[in-house]
């Protein structure tokens, strides 16, 4: 068991050891207050001798020879930013947020430190690109062992999976280890497949004499994300991709200016969510209005996003018509290929409604986009609360969203 292994590394280098869970949440209930088959408790495998400390609240143990274990989960991996673990261990990689990872690795490669993943395959995201890596560098070792290999169960059990309602889909990615389903409950995945076979993920060069746009995904306490998108002859490029979280108003708008600047580019429209003119980022203000007042009325549109499934389904119409700087847009690619449903395990079926995880944030500041896009094919919409009160823009926004899509609003 991994948990072993990370304990024997631990007695044989002294230092800190991170377990990676999808979510910190799920690291107490599968590890900290999990138990194997004879009710005893997982943590508990660590000989009493040997434990000096254990920290409930951060699932945290200290040794006495002098390392540290602790269980992580990448929902809030700014947690581990600034520590110097030496080895690592990434519980069901395929559903955690690969950030993570981008942040660990130049730790443990100055260190000197080592990583081992174990992961349930989800369609060709992340976790399948870490895979053919892998296996294609001698430096690494993979293993792939499906039920057939480990014998824990028969064929007679998968025909009572079978029986029981599972897809052949779900048999096939959770007992035969195939990276070859597509993902399950994804929203975009088949539509994100279809852009790296068609070589749309890849480096873009950025275009100095076309305005960059901006849309967002707003949090206070919770993720902002933005997507900053070009116009181009053939596609629309998005360009670049940023996250964070606990920041106001005005870290985002200098991470706008500083991006143009960089690239000595110059700034199209933004484009904010419906809710902007409701979150109070600064006292006595709202989005919508910080944003106007910093970059001008003319250059702000407020989008109406209309329903979920309506933004879902623009949103998917509009990818075919989008590159993805492979770069530069990594995080926010990643966020629209694991953006789904939460798979219900009592019915066997994935619930209506998204999961509100890592992913979401990114691909809901796509879903700005989406709409923006597919209504007005990227013209000079919407202007802007300038132009005309918000009533009549609201009115005159909700009629083309109509002509294009029902009363699905």
């Amino acid at each position: 068991m991994m948990i072993n292994l990370m304990a024997r590394e631990a007695h044989k280098a002294i230092g800190t050891y991170f377990y990676f869970f999808p979510t910190f949440a799920q690291a107490r209930k599968v590890l900290w207050d999990g138990m194997d088959k004879t009710g005893f408790k997982f943590i508990d495998h660590f000989p009493k001798e040997l434990v000096k400390n254990k920290n409930e609240s951060e699932m945290r143990i200290e040794l006495k020879f002098g390392s540290a274990i602790q269980f992580v989960g990448t929902d809030n991996f700014d947690a581990i930013r600034g520590t110097n673990p030496i080895g690592t261990v990434w519980s069901e990689f395929a559903f955690q947020n690969p950030a993570a990872w981008d942040v660990v690795r130049p730790i443990l490669k100055e260190n000197g430190g080592w990583a081992l993943f174990n992961t349930t395959p989800n369609g060709k995201n992340h976790a399948k690109r870490l895979w053919d890596m892998a296996t294609a560098n001698p430096s690494w070792f993979t293993q792939k062992l499906t039920i057939a290999d480990t014998g824990v169960l028969t064929a007679a059990d998968i025909d009572e999976e079978r029986r029981s309602g599972m897809t052949e889909e779900m048999i096939q990615q959770e007992y035969y280890c195939s990276f070859d389903v597509g993902m399950l409950g994804s929203y975009y995945g088949a539509e994100m497949e279809q852009a790296r076979m068609e070589g749309r993920i890849t480096p873009l060069p950025f275009r100095m004499d076309v305005g960059v746009d901006v849309y967002f995904d707003l949090g206070i306490s919770d993720e902002t994300a933005m997507w900053f998108g070009q116009t181009d002859a053939e596609f629309y490029n998005m360009v670049n991709y940023y996250e964070n979280n606990n920041k106001t108003f005005n870290h985002y708008a200098q991470v706008i200016d500083d991006y143009v600047t960089y690239k000595k580019g110059k700034l199209g429209h933004i484009y904010v969510p419906h809710d902007a003119n409701k979150r109070d980022w600064v006292t006595g203000k709202t989005a919508l209005h910080a944003f106007e007042e910093k970059f001008g009325k003319e250059r702000v549109t407020r989008v109406e996003i209309g329903g979920l499934e309506t933004g879902i389904q623009a949103t998917r119409a509009v990818i075919p018509s989008v590159r993805f700087d492979s770069d530069t847009c990594a995080q926010g690619v990643n966020c629209l290929e694991n953006y789904s449903r939460e798979f219900n395990q009592i019915t066997k079926s994935f619930n209506p409604k998204p999961k509100h995880d890592w992913a979401s944030h990114g691909a809901d500041s796509f879903r700005t986009f989406g709409v923006t896009y597919k209504s007005y094919q990227h013209k000079t919409i919407i202007g802007s609360s300038s132009r005309k009160d918000d009533d009549d823009y609201e009115k005159e926004y909700k009629a083309i969203i109509k002509e294009d899509y029902g009363d699905d609003l």
